[in-house]
């Protein structure tokens, strides 16, 4: 059977140990099986996978998986102690002994960004706005995150972009009508984060087919409420640059 390995560490390098741990066995819907044996010496994470197959385009599954196992045990470790951590997986060993430096990553979200960095950097400048970024990039190390986050961040873009308007619909009205945004583009990221807000985790085990695209959706809207903010946020967005989507 294929056997690979994730390398990783948790900082800061406090010499954390994590040892003797029961292997772990887990079958994805795919039909991949994984016995996982995790451990951490000295803040270095080893975690040995046997796999039933091995499958390039089954890795990014594996990786996330991996990496939220490795989490919750380091979670435990920052409970029990009060201690704060992070953890980061940065090496993959496939079954041939070939080496690849692996990062959270998705390249769909590349080009969204029309702000140069100068800009930018300027905008980032203000607590919330700085906030709601920090919301989205979050959910690249924590892909679980995605659909609670994305709704969080889109709902305090609206309260900044409509600040002093307290009826919701007449907010999310406002919010929508300056960005030039549809209802139906942001119903599919509430729709989705609905059952995770309300604590039904399992959601995120077994996600929607609409769930892949929730984060462009998210990104799409930062990047209008950015350019709203650049424009002064007070007019509405040219029809002319951004069309309604």
């Amino acid at each position: 059977m294929p056997k690979v390995r994730f390398l990783g560490v948790v900082f800061p390098s406090r010499g954390l140990q994590i040892h003797n741990l029961h292997s772990l066995g887990f079958r994805y819907a795919s039909g991949l099986t994984a016995d996982l044996q995790v451990e951490v010496r000295d803040s270095k994470i080893t975690v040995d996978c046997e796999l039933n197959r091995y499958d390039p385009s089954e890795f990014e599954m594996l990786h996330l998986h991996v990496f939220h196992i490795v989490r919750a045990f380091v979670d435990l470790v920052a409970f029990c102690s009060g201690n704060g951590y992070t953890t980061v997986l940065q090496d993959f060993i496939d079954p041939d002994g070939a080496s690849l430096r692996i990062q959270a990553q998705d390249p769909s979200l590349a080009n969204i960004c029309t702000i140069t960095p100068t800009d930018l950097f300027s905008l980032i400048a203000d607590f919330e706005v700085s906030e709601i970024l920090h919301t989205l990039t979050s959910t690249l190390q924590q892909p679980y995150l995605w659909p609670v986050n994305c709704a969080r961040a889109i709902e305090a873009m609206a309260r900044l972009v409509v600040p002093n308007e307290q009826n919701p619909k007449r907010r999310w009205k406002e919010f929508r009508a300056a960005l030039r945004i549809s209802e139906p583009y942001l119903q599919l990221i509430s729709q989705v984060s609905t059952e995770p807000r309300h604590g039904s985790l399992q959601e995120l085990l077994r996600p929607s087919p609409n769930y892949y695209h929730v984060r462009q959706h998210a990104w799409t809207v930062m990047n209008r409420f950015l350019e709203f903010r650049k424009r002064g946020g007070v007019d509405v967005l040219p029809a002319s640059e951004f069309p309604e989507i």
